[in-house]
């Protein structure tokens, strides 16, 4: 008998859809990872939450935030 070990044309291309949709799951989670971990190091835009619940003591952002909290504690810290 010649059995091919290769499985027929339905069940690969439902391999391959598996595989890619678990490929593109994988690059979604990593991409929205990677999109979480650097909000903390840029300035905040008007449409972003502040990233230190309001705390500007320590913030990583706290230079190129642009929130009117950020600003009035750039000013306290420039005045004293």
């Amino acid at each position: 008998m010649n059995e091919s070990r290769e499985p027929s044309g339905r069940r690969r291309l439902l391999g391959d859809l598996a595989r890619y949709a678990a490929l593109g799951l994988l690059g979604l989670v990593g991409g929205h990872l990677f999109a979480r971990t650097q909000r903390g190091t840029g300035p905040l835009h008007p449409d972003e939450k502040c990233v230190s619940r309001g705390l500007c003591r320590g913030c990583r952002a706290l230079d190129g935030c642009r929130s009117p909290q950020a600003e009035l504690f750039r000013q306290a810290r420039k005045e004293g």
